[in-house]
């Protein structure tokens, strides 16, 4: 497997028009039908719990790294969140739609339409 340091930039950004071109085809004009920055959201929400799970991973194989802060990179991503919820605020009603299944605050589902 090729670790994440070791690719460029080039090949980053190859990776994330590869993962467009499989959704695209996957789903189509959807997102024309979507509150797209929930879905920004979710998966800045995802980014932390995964975080976290690597720590856990990390801790209890006793792996050590030498990252002094362990939440800096959560922090980075809460700073992300805000931004989304300061775009949010700027748009319209009318573009807030969705019909796709969400996981929302408290656990409850809600579909929006």
């Amino acid at each position: 497997m090729k670790r994440l340091y070791e690719l460029t930039k080039k090949e980053i950004n190859e990776w994330r028009e590869e993962r467009q071109r499989v959704g695209n085809e996957k789903y189509g004009r959807e997102h024309l039908r979507k509150y797209n920055l929930v879905d920004v959201m979710e998966e800045l929400l995802d980014a932390i719990n995964i975080l976290n799970l690597f720590h856990e991973r990390m801790e209890k194989q006793n792996i050590n790294y030498p990252v002094p802060d362990k939440n800096w990179l959560q922090k980075d991503i809460q700073s992300l969140i805000e931004y989304i919820q300061r775009l949010d605020k700027m748009i319209p009603d009318k573009v807030c739609t969705d019909n796709t299944y969400r996981i929302w605050w408290g656990g409850e589902d809600e579909q929006n339409t």
